[in-house]
């Protein structure tokens, strides 16, 4: 028997004024080592600044998103994305050199359908860092007990499985990629990508501070684990989306 044929990849990057961050993004991209064949599809939610021209200037296709926030912009990209697997991205996100090699070899295995991958800070403050420690060794142990956590800040999905489970809740804007793992579960084994990571700006921990993103987003993990990842569809139908001239 020969060796398993990578499937191809999309990578999904939902984007809002992301002009600042979205070219570091898609350039760590152009330099992965041995990428297999894959696409860029920036789904965008009317940014107001050169977000869209940056996108279509390092070869991304962009297309429109009618719903504000980050489930529903990675819902309309994936919708959009000819790939059989999924790689979900934040725009202010660098991928590891051979996180899209590291993606293709995992996948080979057809069991495989949700993954995720340690996250560093892009920043030199020890309180991100512990944050960020915290986070990845809490998920590790998670998806080891056989209860699959992700940040959308790097999660990847086979498209059958995303497409089955529903997608992500766009009624979420915090803890609907936990939610997302967790239902993606029932379709396959969702593992941890110990042998790549990506670097994220923590802008966002930064803004509101450690105490306000702790409770809030406690808050909504509580609501996830309560509801228990329904099965109401959330992504719309898988139809393409017209892409923007």
């Amino acid at each position: 028997m020969g060796v398993p044929v990578a499937p191809p990849i999309s990578v999904v990057i939902p984007t809002k004024n992301e002009a600042r961050y979205i070219g570091r993004t898609l350039r760590a991209l152009e330099w992965q080592e041995n990428p297999p064949s894959y696409e860029v599809v920036v789904a965008d939610y009317r940014s107001k600044d050169r977000t869209r021209e940056i996108a279509r200037g390092l070869g991304a296709r962009v297309v429109r998103v009618r719903q504000a926030g980050p489930g529903a912009g990675r819902n309309e990209g994936a919708a959009a994305a000819r790939g059989e697997i999924l790689v979900f991205l934040d725009a202010d996100t660098i991928a590891g050199d051979n996180l899209l090699g590291e993606v293709a070899r995992v996948f080979r295995q057809g069991r495989v359908v949700g993954a995720t991958c340690p996250i560093l800070p892009y920043s030199t403050d020890l309180e991100d860092f512990l944050l960020f420690w915290f986070i990845n060794n809490y998920f590790s142990a998670a998806i080891l007990a056989g209860v699959p956590h992700a940040a959308g800040i790097c999660m990847v999905a086979r498209a059958g499985a995303f497409e089955a489970s529903g997608g992500f809740n766009a009624e979420l804007h915090v803890a609907e990629d936990v939610d997302m793992a967790m239902r993606l579960r029932r379709y396959g084994r969702f593992t941890y990508l110990r042998k790549t990571l990506v670097v994220t700006d923590p802008r966002r921990v930064q803004r509101w501070g450690i105490a306000r993103t702790a409770s809030t987003w406690a808050a909504n993990y509580v609501k996830v684990l309560t509801l228990g990842g329904n099965l109401a569809r959330y992504m719309p139908g898988m139809t393409r989306y017209p892409e923007i001239r």
